[in-house]
């Protein structure tokens, strides 16, 4: 052989020993290892879309209270006299109807655009997160590859050694070693571009998650399978249509304008009820979703406009001038803003139609992506089975012919050619697993996250690592969980739970609770809490408080702009709970120039309190009694002159009992009429 053939073998010979001696993945894997899990958490935290959406909602919200505050001094500015020092007055005066539109609905559209960011500040966090699947998938998949192709090269190179040895003794042939020199050639070609991939990869998940891992970290195994029946289909639909954004942006646009319709057509009537019968029908039809002639509709309204502008035609004759009605219109009446806005009741029928038809569109298109995405669910999960079939048939052939050739009935040939059938399969399969992964995640954030309880861990053949990484998610079906949803119609939210069956411990009744003070009362677990959304103010944090029957169970604190989440009753620990001593009504008598009040108080027994002992009680005002200086029995109503105790909030009241020994002190709640104790 001549020397040239003698110095290939021998690059070959080492270039074995030093890929057995150190493989790259085992150069650079370290003692580190990230999780999917983990690189989600990280995404989320080093996120600027989340960051800015969430000031976003800052910025809206101190626009819409300071929108309500403007609203709220502009009309009373306008309905209270006003003087300046240059004697120019200004008596209190009516909204009319441009300034009392404007009070009215400009609070309400910046609710909810406040809701819609909330919403979407959900929707960009799932972005977020299924963005951070997607780069770990590849990552662990090229990283995975890479080990298994970097197999795939040491053994090719093994038996090119083998075969150029063979070759020197006359006992192989040149097409073989021809054959396996070739495969070793497209072999490290693949290793090369593998690895420029696998390192763009880490780039991009370093960058994401604000974390370097292009080196000293190995990725643990992610891949998934869920099995998602499909008897579940229409629940998933349902809970997609409830969280999705896009269908809520439609459903708000409704409702806005909605409120912008029956806005126009209220204070229309308050200006021109006996005209409105021209038109009010096509406002009813608007209103029920019914179709319109649009063109006969027009038709009515400039007929309305018409008779609601006859009354300011002609003259008037006062002694011996005449004045044209026109002049007595005044400075700005409902008739001068119609004339800036003529066709305003016409455009809001047309926009709350094409409203309600947008809103029909989104709810089909979602509906439709849903039922959809799940047959390429189902289709991309029986192509990874059947190519999972089919690597154990390959082995097996492989193990057979293996077999007969140790044996002397099969060639060299067939072998090679079981072998790289039974690899290039692995790799479908693992490419199969990973766009069946894809379309998991994806389906996820489509569903807003109703199908994460399915998943469950799948290992690969290819990773002696083991099964895939077990994912803890809400369970919507099996554990107890809130949901808060928005009403824009009459900007209130409301608070429900979900408490399954057999839970232990038992929850009967909840409460919500913002920064000590209640919101509404304690309902039932089947029940929701509705109130304003103003009553929980700038704060994202509410208490949900827990009962079984009167019972207290526990408490935990839930994040308000977060429209559901999984309830954990030791999340807060608290002490134990401050119940009322009881109630108080009051009532007032003017004789002449003079009032009294009247208090009577009802006590309240309670485990927390000593009120059982309680026979009479005192009302204290700046240190001084009020009404009595001496304590008067509980039963007995305490009577007082007005002026000297205007509100009850700055009052006190101690309660003493048989002996005169004070038991309890309190204060008075005048926004539930409530007694608490003073802590």
């Amino acid at each position: 052989m001549n020397v040239y053939k003698w110095k290939r073998y021998l690059c070959a010979l080492l270039t074995v020993t030093f890929v057995l001696t150190l493989s790259p993945i085992e150069a650079q894997a370290a003692n580190k290892t990230l999780t999917s899990a983990q690189a989600v958490v990280l995404a989320v935290r080093n996120s600027s879309d989340i960051s800015k959406r969430n000031n976003e909602i800052i910025l809206k919200q101190l626009q819409y209270s300071d929108t309500v505050a403007s609203a709220q001094a502009v009309a009373k500015s306008i309905r209270s006299f006003r003087w300046t020092p240059l004697l120019s007055f200004s008596f209190p005066s009516q909204l009319d109807m441009g300034e009392t539109y404007d009070l009215q609905i400009q609070p309400i559209i910046l609710q909810v655009e406040l809701n819609t960011l909330k919403y979407s500040l959900n929707e960009v966090t799932r972005t977020v997160e299924n963005e951070a699947q997607y780069l770990f998938l590849e990552c662990y998949v090229a990283q995975e590859t890479i080990a298994f192709t970097q197999e795939r090269l040491t053994s090719a190179e093994a038996d090119y050694l083998r075969d150029s040895a063979r070759l020197l003794i006359g006992e192989g042939t040149q097409e073989d070693v021809d054959y396996m020199e070739d495969r070793v050639d497209t072999l490290t070609t693949e290793l090369t571009d593998l690895w420029r991939s696998y390192e763009l990869s880490k780039s991009s998940l370093s960058d994401m998650i604000g974390v370097d891992v292009s080196t000293g970290y190995t990725f643990r195994n992610p891949m998934l399978t869920a099995d998602i029946p499909r008897t579940q289909l229409d629940n998933l639909v349902n809970y997609t249509l409830t969280y999705d954004l896009s269908y809520y942006e439609a459903r708000m646009t409704t409702s806005t304008a909605l409120i912008n319709l029956e806005g126009y057509e209220t204070l229309m009537k308050n200006y021109y009820g006996g005209a409105m019968g021209t038109i009010q029908t096509y406002i009813n039809m608007a209103k029920n979703g019914q179709d319109i002639d649009y063109a006969a509709f027009m038709l009515a309204y400039r007929s309305f406009l018409t008779q609601i502008d006859s009354y300011w035609s002609g003259t008037r004759r006062i002694l011996f001038f005449k004045f044209n009605l026109e002049w007595f219109k005044g400075d700005l009446s409902g008739s001068r803003y119609i004339e800036d806005e003529m066709y305003a009741v016409y455009n809001a029928c047309m926009e709350y139609s094409n409203a309600l038809q947008n809103e029909a569109m989104v709810k089909e298109s979602v509906e439709t992506q849903v039922r959809t995405s799940y047959e390429s669910i189902g289709s991309a999960s029986r192509a990874y089975e059947s190519l999972t079939e089919s690597v154990a048939e390959y082995k097996e052939d492989l193990e057979r012919v293996t077999a007969l050739n140790k044996l002397g009935q099969a060639t060299y040939d067939e072998v090679e050619v079981a072998l790289t059938l039974y690899q290039d399969t692995q790799l479908l399969q693992v490419e199969a697993l990973a766009t069946y992964n894809e379309l998991l995640y994806d389906y996820d954030l489509l569903t807003c996250g109703a199908v994460s309880k399915y998943f469950s861990g799948e290992s690969l053949s290819l990773d002696g690592d083991g099964s895939g990484e077990s994912v803890t998610i809400l369970d919507v079906t099996s554990d107890p969980y809130y949901y808060i949803t928005n009403t824009v119609l009459d900007l209130m939210f409301h608070v429900g739970v979900v408490i399954p069956d057999g839970l232990d411990p038992t929850v009967t009744y909840f409460e919500v609770w913002c920064e000590d003070y209640q919101i509404g009362s304690r309902v039932s677990v089947d029940e929701v809490v509705s109130h304003l959304a103003t009553d929980y103010g700038g704060t994202n944090l509410l208490t949900l408080r827990f009962y079984d029957g009167d019972t207290y169970v526990g408490e935990c604190e839930i994040d308000a702009s977060v429209a559901y989440g999984a309830l954990d009753f030791g999340t807060v620990e608290v002490a134990a709970e401050v119940l009322p001593l009881g109630s108080y009504a009051g009532s007032t008598q003017n004789y002449g120039m003079v009032s009294t009040s009247t208090l009577s108080i009802t006590t309240a027994v309670s485990t927390s309190n000593a009120m059982g002992d309680a026979t009479s009680y005192m009302v204290f005002y700046q240190g001084q009694a009020v009404g009595s200086d001496t304590a008067i029995a509980i039963a007995d109503n305490l009577s007082y002159l007005s002026v000297l105790l205007v509100s009850l909030d700055d009052a006190t009241i101690v309660f003493y009992d048989s002996s005169g020994t004070p038991v309890e002190k309190g204060y008075f709640d005048t926004a539930t009429a409530s007694i608490w104790p003073v802590e």
